[in-house]
């Protein structure tokens, strides 16, 4: 093998590195910008999250929220409809990261477990009704109707 034809296999391997570079670096991209819309996310609903429970702890608050929402004026209901709506946020945060594939499912074992027990209660049936489609998103409302229906058929 000539200089020449060294040189030319060189060039060759050479290409062949660069192309995989590049393709480790759009992986690497694709792979970050998930996790940075993950955390977009995240931060998204754990800020709605805490509004919520804002709301539903501090009747200062509540007062004020049931005077800019049109019809609901019992504070007591708008704070409980806000604790409420506080934990389902935080489940429907992890229900979207684990859709996504961020999130081990096993994780939201335990807050299915609590969810079902909110289920369960007499107040709950009218609650999600209002609330699921005023609040949530289609696949995360499609998933706690089907917990619902599991709930309510086996009762």
């Amino acid at each position: 093998m000539t200089i020449q034809e060294l040189g030319s296999v060189g060039e060759f391997v050479a290409a062949i590195a660069t192309l995989v570079t590049l393709a480790y670096l759009a992986f690497q991209i694709r792979q970050n910008t998930r996790v940075a819309r993950a955390e977009l996310t995240k931060d998204l609903f754990l800020a709605s999250r805490t509004a919520l429970l804002d709301i539903a702890g501090n009747e200062s608050l509540a007062q004020i929220a049931a005077q800019t929402l049109d019809g609901e004026q019992d504070l007591e209901a708008l704070r409980t409809y806000q604790f409420r709506n506080s934990f389902f946020r935080l489940y429907e945060l992890y229900f979207n990261l684990a859709q996504q594939g961020l999130l081990d499912e096993s994780i939201g074992e335990s807050y299915e477990k609590v969810i079902r027990l909110f289920v369960r209660s007499e107040t709950f049936p009218a609650w999600w009704h209002d609330a699921s489609e005023a609040e949530y998103q289609g696949a995360f409302v499609a998933h706690i109707d089907a917990i619902v229906s599991e709930e309510w058929s086996a009762s």
